[in-house]
């Protein structure tokens, strides 16, 4: 389901972009510190550049990357996106 929602979703840059701004202002949720930094870093130049489709795979990359607080974890951050 996770994937069938995200293959919808990720075709709106902004959706994207929302994700990418909620993982940076959560860093204490990644256990390598300098691997998220140089993710954020990447999130901003791909911003800039408007390169939708590496920030799409930053996203996903930092989605792996990070600590899952639980099984419904993504779930309930998924609704919580869409509301933002």
């Amino acid at each position: 389901m996770r994937d069938l929602f995200f293959s919808v979703a990720w075709r709106d840059p902004y959706y994207i972009y929302t994700w990418h701004k909620r993982l940076t202002a959560e860093p204490y949720l990644f256990p390598d510190k300098e691997e998220f930094m140089d993710m954020v870093k990447e999130g901003e130049e791909f911003k800039a550049k408007d390169d939708r489709e590496k920030m799409r795979d930053l996203v996903s990359r930092m989605l792996s990357a990070r600590i899952a607080l639980g099984a419904s974890d993504v779930a309930g951050e998924l609704a919580t996106i869409v509301k933002a």
